[in-house]
């Protein structure tokens, strides 16, 4: 397993685009960061669809500050997320994470004893996130 890179390199490093993920209703990429072996998903926006009940911001912003909250709340749910420039153009790069490096551990374990109602629209809420 490639050891994981800190947020600097998500930010710091050349992002090497390996190819498209399909199929995908924004357009979505595989890349390297670097020459290192590390890969990542980047995700531009101008390649954006607009979501109807999200009319505000873009979902770059949106994947990021889904790290951010479970990052600061410790629950390690969303994989290292930042927000930067690249081949493309502004977007969110994510650290790519196997499915090995996530075999065992289903939705409901990882979430289990975290029960927050948040936003996700203007008149609807997420329950039991």
């Amino acid at each position: 397993m490639v050891p994981a890179p800190d947020s600097c390199a998500l930010v710091d490093s050349e992002l090497v685009v390996l190819g498209r993920i399909m199929p995908a209703s924004n357009h979505t990429f595989l890349a390297r960061l670097g020459e290192s072996e590390v890969q990542c998903v980047y995700k531009p926006t101008s390649g954006e669809r607009p979501l109807w009940d999200f009319t505000d911001g873009t979902l770059a912003e949106r994947e990021y500050a889904a790290w951010l909250v479970s990052d600061h709340l410790g629950w390690d749910v969303v994989p290292p997320t930042v927000l930067r420039d690249g081949p493309v153009g502004w977007g969110m790069v994510q650290l790519w994470m196997d499915t090995e490096e996530l075999s065992g551990l289903g939705h409901a374990q990882v979430l289990t004893g975290h029960h927050c109602h948040f936003p996700i629209g203007p008149d609807r809420f997420a329950v039991n996130i």
